[in-house]
């Protein structure tokens, strides 16, 4: 019998679990239990002693195979009891090893439960470790940070309820009067005195001075586990020494540094002191990243030193035949082929033979790029998409087996041409950057910041027209708590003092809020919701350009601009009689609105009208303007500059202020309104067809339906469609419920050919707003409980309607928590978001297979994330229509 961990685990005993055996003894067999403590242990040798003469009924297990004849003596006898002592307390050690809380008794740990900020938590009966102590102290801490009106001097007496264990309440029962008068960080440390080991702190500092950090590519394994990452090994020590947080034995993050080196191991120390990375390290955080770094390449390289074969690793002196001996050696000829490098000093040659004489220290020159038409590069890419279609036809299983591309034999390798292609690119990227840099500091004023309200333009004003003046709705406040009314009361003066808002006597208010962004050093964002003014609003039907018109001017040019502004809407004045129908209610009274509020229905449209005037002689020769985004081209780097110049200047005339950080005026390529656009032309974003794309294939009869569901709406579309549906019927019989068949290669061909349909112009198409209102926009949504689907689609009904874009995702995180019509509603927000340059000034439709969602622009009471939601959705002009879920068919199927 042994006593290591892979003996121990033959017999059946796991650490840190409870189990029995039995253990032969002359001729009875006593139980042993591996117990986790040797206290226990030595309960239990009485057990031994006295246990019974006759057998324990008992199943076979291994070590009755182990059974020897009765010893003939008492000496024997003694012997065999010292050998169940000695396993009993290897067991012993092993299990205790790994304790866990299964264990009974005092062996149990306590643990620290607060499922809810608002309460009181509690700590558990059982033994109470120092990890335990620092999870309740940390619990205490946010439960003081939800309960802000709580006082300093209230702290312990509000938490005294939350012990379990009877001797903690006992104690806290008798000392009452004495612990109320203490402040929290005295009443942790009594407790820690009292109920920790008198040693704690010192023993755990020991751990930490005495760990050393094992080499990763090392072959001893010390318990059970191999080397550790040096990052694994320092989050531990830290997370160690963050339990003596609030005695004198922890360690600054300096001393932890001075420790993590001395301890670290020695090669990954040698690396760190030659790398300027982690000798640069400002803070504690930067130089473990930094390390970390470091050990990653050292780990790679070390394991590339294991994998290399040498000549002395392991290896044994072998008597080689003569005969074999004569066959190699240093007379054997190469197997590669080898260069005749020719240097001539004199003339300053050096000539590789094998390569055509090519001179290494006189590259070849660099051919001028060949500057072509678009009528050449639209016939190029013509020819390019022919040969695509005639090889995808000349196989008919083509997504399994296209035809790989040969590339052109390379004959020279021009090394130093690449070297010096690669550096002319680089210093003409540094020459954009630099008159980028130029050119934003000769229109500082345009790019600063906005001024106050006083000095923006007075030309031109904001307007709200009502369908019904006398409409009246009731004013509401939503509650705001905690640090959200300090930060209320931050952006109230902060508008005050920009002149943006002013007190207001309005008759009616809007409700506003603030919205928490995701970095939560950012101050929170400021949200009117104006549902119930925008729907008493007139739509400004100011006309937006075509799409397709602006990306084929800018596809004629080779370098770019694009432009973006600095709070757009905060430029533009309201006209001062509508002034009054901006009010917003706030925990600190009324105030309205003197600059254009985000959440009003037509701004983006006020916006488009007021840039597209500041940029008239501009628009359409120089510049393009979709809404907020502008996009300048050149044919060269010069006259880009001179374009942006006068764009600027007429930003200038019109006081409109640009964002620094956004606005890149010198480019190559841009990304502009779902389009790549280059010198090389314009491409399409591929996300429109991805989801279908890369559609996974069917295991099951229920996915088979589901793709089909999807093919069945647009068969209206593609007559040669049915085709290949029809070689999917037996995937969806009801016998393919019970036994899903096998997915054949005519199966696969069907699958491609479907995909390949799909996405074809044939059935994909634009949306052309010249051809609206007789034609609609459509926005087709569903979620399911793990992901939602969409479609965009443009006709002149829904049901007749032609998909332009579909898309698909799954819920991350706490989104899976959410309720059934959160979960639709968060699908209407990803898609207008995703479609947001095709969407916005538009007038759509969405529709949804859940009925709830058609009065949401009603509801009163609203969640914060509702609220958020409100926000976003509130810039576009949509109805929602509820579809049965059976109707719903494409968006059921992408979820």
């Amino acid at each position: 019998v042994y006593s290591d961990r892979r003996s121990a685990r033959l017999l059946g005993v796991e650490s840190g679990i409870s189990v029995s055996d039995y253990i032969p003894t002359r001729n009875r067999r006593t139980e042993i239990v591996v117990s986790t403590s040797d206290s226990e242990l030595s309960s239990l040798t009485p057990l031994l002693s006295s246990a019974p003469s006759s057998p324990v009924p008992s199943s076979p297990t291994l070590l009755d195979s182990c059974a020897a004849s009765p010893p003939s003596s008492p000496a024997e006898s003694s012997s065999s009891s010292d050998e169940e002592l000695l396993l009993l307390k290897s067991f012993s050690k092993m299990s205790s090893s790994s304790r866990n809380t299964k264990s009974s008794g005092s062996s149990r740990l306590a643990r620290v439960e607060h499922p809810i900020t608002k309460h009181v938590p509690i700590m558990t009966e059982g033994k109470i470790v120092p990890k335990v102590m620092r999870k309740f102290e940390i619990a205490c801490s946010n439960f003081f940070d939800y309960k802000i009106s709580l006082a300093e001097a209230d702290k312990v007496r509000a938490i005294l309820c939350a012990f379990q264990d009877e001797h903690i309440a006992d104690f806290i029962k008798t000392e009452c009067a004495r612990l109320i008068a203490l402040t929290f960080p005295q009443f942790m440390a009594e407790l820690r005195t009292r109920y920790l080991d008198p040693e704690w702190d010192s023993d755990l500092k020991d751990t930490i001075l005495q760990s050393t950090m094992l080499d990763y590519n090392s072959v001893i394994a010390v318990d059970g586990k191999d080397g550790e990452d040096f990052f694994d090994w320092a989050k531990r020590l830290e997370a160690k020494n963050m339990l003596l947080r609030g005695t004198t034995y922890h360690m600054t993050e300096e001393a932890l540094k001075q420790q993590l080196q001395s301890a670290m191991d020695r090669d990954l120390r040698r690396e760190c002191k030659g790398s300027t990375t982690v000798e640069s390290a400002a803070t504690f955080r930067t130089w473990l990243e930094a390390a970390a770094a470091v050990n990653v390449d050292s780990d790679d390289d070390s394991s590339a030193s294991i994998k290399t074969d040498d000549e002395s690793n392991n290896s044994d002196t072998v008597f080689v035949n003569g005969a074999l001996a004569n066959t190699s050696g240093s007379s054997a000829e190469l197997s590669s082929d080898t260069n005749k490098i020719t240097q001539n000093y004199e003339i300053d040659t050096c000539i590789v033979n094998n390569l055509d004489n090519y001179d290494l220290l006189k590259p070849l020159p660099k051919k001028p790029a060949c500057k072509t038409t678009p009528l050449e590069r639209r016939r190029a890419l013509k020819l390019a998409k022919s040969k695509v279609i005639d090889e995808l036809r000349s196989d008919e299983h083509f997504l399994n087996h296209l035809k790989t591309y040969k590339a052109d034999d390379v004959n020279n390798a021009n090394l130093v041409n690449a070297i010096n292609t690669r550096i002319t690119e680089l210093e003409f990227q540094q020459e954009l950057l630099d008159r980028d840099a130029r050119l934003k500091a000769e229109f500082s004023d345009v790019f600063g910041e906005i001024p106050h309200s006083s000095e923006l333009n007075d030309d031109y004003r904001a307007e709200i027209k009502l369908k019904d003046p006398n409409v009246r709705f009731k004013t509401k406040t939503y509650a705001s708590r905690g640090p959200l009314r300090d930060h209320y009361k931050s952006l109230i003066k902060q508008h005050l003092k920009a002149g943006r808002i002013r007190s207001s006597n309005a008759e009616v208010a809007s409700p506003s809020f603030l919205i928490a962004k995701k970095d939560k050093a950012d101050a929170p964002r400021w949200v009117n919701d104006y549902r119930e003014l925008n729907a008493n609003t007139v739509s400004d039907q100011y006309p937006l350009p075509r799409i397709d018109n602006i990306l084929a001017s800018l596809g004629h040019g080779t370098f770019f601009s694009q432009i973006d502004m600095m709070n757009s809407f905060f430029q533009t004045k309201m006209r001062e009689q509508d002034i009054p129908l901006t009010a917003v209610s706030t925990p600190f009274g009324l105030y309205e609105w003197i600059v254009m509020p985000m959440g009003i229905k037509n701004a983006p449209a006020i916006h488009q009208r007021r840039v597209a005037e500041a940029l008239r002689e501009e628009i359409n020769d120089i510049c393009w303007l979709y809404l907020d985004d502008v996009a300048g081209r050149a044919s060269t780097i010069d006259e880009l500059e001179n374009n942006n110049r006068r764009i600027l200047t007429r930003f200038r005339e019109a006081k409109l202020f640009l964002n620094p950080k956004k606005s890149k005026l010198f480019c190559t390529q841009i990304d502009f309104l779902g389009h790549k656009i280059s010198a090389a032309g314009i491409e399409a974003c591929n996300k429109k067809v991805n989801k279908i794309l890369n559609w996974p294939v069917p295991k099951s009869a229920k996915q088979a339906r589901s793709f089909l569901g999807l093919t069945r709406y647009l068969s209206n579309f593609l007559p040669n469609l049915a085709h290949h549906t029809s070689k999917w019927a037996d995937l969806i019989t009801k016998d393919a419920d019970k036994k899903f068949p096998e997915f054949t290669s005519v199966h696969q061909r069907a699958f491609d050919n479907i995909k390949a349909l799909i996405l074809s112009r044939d059935c994909l198409t634009t949306i052309d707003y010249s051809s609206m209102p007789g034609n609609k926009i459509f926005l087709t949504t569903d979620a399911s409980d793990t992901a939602f689907g969409s479609m965009l689609s443009f006709g002149p009904s829904w049901k007749t309607a032609r998909p332009v874009a579909f898309d698909s995702r799954t819920f991350k995180g706490a989104e899976l928590n959410y309720p059934v019509h959160e979960k639709e509603l968060l699908s209407i927000v990803k898609a207008l978001k995703k479609w947001r340059a095709d969407l916005l000034g538009n007038e759509f439709l969405v529709y949804t297979d859940h009925k709830t969602l058609e009065g949401f622009a009603k509801q009163k009471n609203l969640s914060r994330r509702q609220a958020r939601w409100i926000e976003e959705m509130s810039q576009f002009d949509f109805k929602i229509v509820y579809v049965p879920g059976d109707s719903n068919l494409v968006a059921d199927a992408l979820s």
